[in-house]
């Protein structure tokens, strides 16, 4: 490399670290129930940005392990576990090796280490989330306050600036929560037909939306709202 060369290099590398030091990145929460098109919304609205997504790693990991997503949340039964079953698919029965899940005493061994890899990967990827230098995605429900600032203290990104995205099911006071179930079955019934599994019940709706906390004031910088009209329902509605 002669002196000019090094020169233009030394220049460039300087002009970009102005346009960083200049860059203000972003915290973006995804705040909606499952099936709702968050992730579709992050793909057609933000570049080069760094995702942390439970989900999708949820169903990586399964993948991997043989097992469907579904599979993911299955735990051996009273019975299994009296006559201590050894299960074809998921193996023999362990005690439960996530600390924090105590409703669940046992758990198949093959599941179970599925499990430890999702967290053990979510945890890396929240590790290494600053230092992508990218905006931040939370794709998850995050559905109220503490699941929200949970995230928030995991990732320690004060300086970042917050942005709330908020996935309506309601407009003009008419729920389209029944919409939202049938896309979920739909979804469901694909999965199917490709040969693996993916149910969200109704249940879990009306969980999530029953207890549902949505932005307190104060806690983004700011808020972006879809509307039904511009998320999965208002998709799923057009072609009724």
């Amino acid at each position: 490399m002669n002196r000019k060369e090094y020169n233009l290099l030394v220049e460039g590398w300087r002009t970009y670290l102005k346009e960083e030091a200049g860059k203000e990145n972003k915290l973006y929460f995804l705040i909606g129930p499952p099936a709702i098109g968050k992730s579709y919304w992050v793909e057609n609205n933000l570049d080069d940005v760094y995702i942390i997504s439970l989900d999708s790693e949820t169903e990586s990991v399964a993948r991997k392990y043989g097992l469907t997503y579904d599979d993911m949340f299955l735990s051996p039964s009273e019975e299994d576990i009296k006559n201590d079953v050894v299960h074809p698919k998921f193996g023999k029965i362990i005690d439960q090796q996530i600390t924090w899940k105590k409703w669940v005493p046992k758990a198949w061994e093959k599941v179970n280490n599925a499990e430890l890899e999702v967290l053990d990967n979510h945890e890396r990827k929240i590790k290494n989330a600053k230092s992508s230098g990218c905006d931040v995605v939370i794709d998850m429900t995050n559905m109220n306050e503490a699941s929200r600032n949970r995230i928030k203290d995991q990732l320690n990104l004060s300086e970042y600036k917050t942005v709330g995205v908020v996935f309506h099911w309601e407009e003009d006071d008419v729920s389209y929560l029944e919409d939202l179930k049938s896309i979920a079955r739909e979804r469901s019934k694909k999965y199917k037909e490709e040969g693996t599994s993916k149910t969200i019940p109704d249940a879990a709706y009306d969980r999530m939306t029953s207890s549902y906390q949505g932005p307190l004031e104060g806690e983004f910088d700011e808020i972006i709202d879809v509307p039904v009209s511009k998320n999965a329902i208002g998709h799923f509605r057009s072609k009724k």
